[in-house]
């Protein structure tokens, strides 16, 4: 077996989160529609697996592209910025960073729904998956991917709980908080706020303006043109 040593030396390093507990304590959750804050990666899980699969991985060189999860590759991404998106219209579902995992629902089942856009920085490695099948499996790691899926349910509730509701408003909360969160992607900055609401929940270009500029008003939120530069407590109510 390689050494991860010898992978470093490639430049991929083996994944160690800094500050992130193995057991992170549970969040307590409002009585309302979930916050971005309740959204933690579990890191150290996530970590655990990538350090497992990253020795038999091989480093490629993949241009700003589309990827569908599936077949028979597994990614690994060491680095850089992913974008999920719905398959049937575009629509961006989430956005994180590597260290990440591409592949873990279809080692279950082929399903095919989304797919992912990886930014030009972006460092990734593959390998087939038979071998991830065969390492979790001989390694006991199978808790540990049942873990993040979990997440991933979570991320799925999220959404569910702020785009399948009576106001418009919820929706345009959630979206505000998260892209604040992302504030330092040079993308995100780019495409601006507004943009960015409309990808993530196809709510009317006319209709994201007119709260955005009523929170304005209200001095909750501090925008440039068009972009989004801080944010002051938001009301829970429009």
């Amino acid at each position: 077996m390689p050494e991860i040593r010898w992978l470093n030396a490639r430049g991929f390093p083996n994944c160690e989160p800094q500050g992130v507990s193995k057991t992170p304590q549970e969040p307590s959750f409002p009585s309302g529609p979930l916050e971005p804050e309740h959204l933690q990666r579990p890191d150290a899980v996530l970590c655990l697996l990538y350090d497992a699969l990253l020795p038999y991985s091989i480093p490629c060189q993949v241009a700003p592209r589309r990827l569908t999860p599936g077949g028979d590759t597994f990614w690994l991404v060491t680095s850089g910025r992913v974008e999920v998106y719905r398959k049937y219209d575009d629509m961006t579902f989430w956005v994180t960073n590597g260290p990440a995992l591409i592949g873990l629902v279809e080692l279950f089942q082929p399903f095919g729904r989304h797919y992912v856009r990886l930014s030009a920085e972006t460092r990734v490695a593959t390998l087939p998956v038979d071998k991830v099948r065969e390492i979790l499996t001989s390694r006991m790691l199978w808790q540990e991917v049942s873990e993040v899926l979990a997440h991933y349910f979570r991320l799925l509730i999220y959404r569910d709980e702020h785009l399948v509701c009576k106001a418009s408003y919820t929706a345009i909360r959630s979206k505000l908080l998260e892209f604040l969160m992302h504030k330092d992607s040079r993308a995100r900055q780019r495409a601006g706020v507004v943009t960015y609401i409309q990808r993530t929940t196809l709510l009317s270009r006319t209709l994201i303006y007119h709260v955005l500029s009523d929170l304005e008003k209200g001095g909750y939120i501090r925008m440039d043109n068009g972009r989004l530069e801080a944010i002051r407590q938001l009301p829970k109510q429009y």
